[in-house]
């Protein structure tokens, strides 16, 4: 249950909204997520449809096999831009 929302209601209404705005902008949303998150509350057909964007810092890989993005810090440096930034690398496969 999460915070009183069965897994199977939690998924059915996200579905909705995914479809709704995959029809409304003409493509797929990016569902961004932590990686226990996404396996233990997501069903396996929003994970198949949708691209994954996972956050999951300190690793070697992200603890999710599906992902499309991987935002592995938000501590990075980047000249020009103050403070700390976030960063992601795009899976090529």
């Amino acid at each position: 249950m999460h915070r009183g929302c069965s897994k199977d209601l939690l998924s059915e209404r996200a579905l909705q909204w995914l479809k709704a705005v995959e029809e409304h902008y003409g493509r797929k949303p990016i569902i961004y997520t932590g990686a226990s998150f996404a396996k233990d509350n997501l069903k396996k057909e929003i994970r198949d449809s949708y691209p994954i964007w996972i956050a999951h810092y300190g690793k070697e890989s992200p603890a999710y096999e599906g992902w499309t993005w991987w935002q592995f810090t938000d501590k990075a440096v980047v000249k020009g831009v103050h403070g700390k930034v976030d960063l992601s690398v795009m899976r090529a496969d």
